[in-house]
């Protein structure tokens, strides 16, 4: 193998063709400055010096990971920005060009969902009309969250405007100063004095059916003499035509006469026969049966009655002649009542209400006459009324008396 000596090799443009050996050292310089146009770099290995490619030195060296040195290649734009490569690094200029177009990192836009853990946003932040009733949470707004000019509270003085609103205890107030100028709002005011002459109040438009139950009477309710309620128009006209009764009468004669039996006693009664009126009021309510009765009611002839309710009077005058001269004779006269079923009259006494005449004829003065009266009261059953006369005794057992058409009278009034 061949030997170098020398002190130094020059620039030459030759190279051995055997294997040379060098003593004394080697210092070869700028080596790795150098790349032939093969791409070829010179390296010492263990002591050798061999040649490798760009390829091999990047194998013999290895990529950089995560826990070891190696070759680093640098990262694109678009690389950085898809963030899908692990081996390559980022520089600061390709990290602040790459993450703007990154999927991975929001710019801009809205921020819909994550929490909040930043510093409480100025006021001069938030945008004119952003937030909305929507985006407060139930139940959280007080009334010291409202804006002062927003609410008007019971220290304040009461400010008429559509553009505040009032809290409770300031309606309160407002209602209890008695200055409330409300027109159409309906009020329920309790243990309140309204002073209907107080300077500016006035009391209109009170319906009757706007008073309590206890403060007016109709014409439905029975008088009360108090001076806690009033009275309608209907009440007040009952209550007159109560107490200055509305006069209801009749005046009533027999047009015809009637003789009794010659036979004596009460049993053997005839009914006198009423059936004229003369003279009745405006109102009269008392009807006569005449002659026929009631239809289809049997012995209802020569009978009066009223439907109309209370209490009554009557008044007869009875006046009787004799069949025969010189002769004495005992007539009776009485009151009846009658009721019937439909079909037939049921008459009984009305006690006391008998009267006598008693007439001691001589030649042709023998009349007689006699006078009563009564009260009756008619009510939910209806009554029917008639008088009868009867012999009840004479010195001539064929006497008889007969009425007398104008000593015959009866008046029929109500009283109450």
């Amino acid at each position: 193998m061949p030997k170098w000596f020398g002190y130094k090799i020059e620039q030459f443009g030759k190279r051995f063709d055997a294997a040379v050996t060098m003593e004394g050292g080697l210092v070869l310089n700028n080596i790795l400055n150098y790349a032939g146009t093969d791409g070829e770099y010179l390296i010492l290995n263990s002591g050798s010096v061999s040649y490798r490619t760009v390829a091999n030195v990047k194998t013999d060296i290895g990529n950089a990971t995560a826990s070891a040195s190696g070759l680093v290649e640098l990262a694109t734009t678009i690389e950085t920005g898809t963030g899908t490569d692990a081996t390559k690094a980022v520089t600061p200029d390709g990290l602040i060009d790459g993450y703007r177009g990154s999927t991975n990192v929001t710019t801009l836009g809205t921020i819909s969902t994550g929490t909040w853990n930043g510093t409480a946003i100025a006021h001069a932040y938030i945008g004119t009309d952003a937030i909305e009733t929507d985006n407060i949470a139930d139940a959280q707004v007080t009334v010291a969250k409202l804006h002062a000019d927003a609410v008007q509270t019971s220290s304040e003085s009461f400010a008429d405007n559509d553009t505040s609103v009032m809290t409770s205890a300031a309606i309160d107030d407002r209602i209890n100063t008695g200055d409330a100028a409300i027109a159409s709002d309906t009020l329920t005011l309790t243990n309140k004095t309204f002073d209907a002459n107080g300077t500016g109040n006035s009391l209109s438009n009170v319906e009757v059916a706007d008073l309590a139950a206890a403060a007016i009477q109709t014409s439905g309710e029975s008088f009360a003499d108090n001076d806690t309620s009033l009275m309608t128009s209907a009440a007040i006209d009952d209550r007159i035509n109560a107490a200055v009764f509305t006069p209801n009468y009749s005046l009533v004669s027999a047009s015809g006469t009637v003789t009794t039996s010659t036979t004596d006693g009460v049993a053997n009664a005839v009914v006198i026969p009423y059936d004229t009126e003369q003279l009745v009021s405006s109102t009269n309510t008392v009807i006569l049966t005449g002659s026929s009765g009631l239809t289809g009611i049997s012995a209802s002839a020569y009978a009066w009655y009223s439907e109309t309710q209370g209490d009554w009077e009557y008044q007869w005058n009875v006046m009787t002649n004799t069949n025969i001269v010189n002769n004495r004779i005992l007539v009776g006269v009485k009151l009846q009542r009658g009721t019937h079923d439909g079909s037939t009259m049921t008459w009984a006494d009305y006690d006391p209400s008998t009267s006598f005449i008693y007439d001691r004829g001589n030649s042709t003065v023998r009349k007689g006459s006699t006078t009563n009266q009564t009260l009756v009261t008619q009510g939910g059953t209806q009554y029917y009324w008639r008088l009868v006369v009867w012999k009840e005794a004479a010195s001539n057992a064929s006497m008889n008396a007969i009425t007398v058409v104008t000593g015959v009278s009866l008046i029929a009034k109500q009283i109450s």
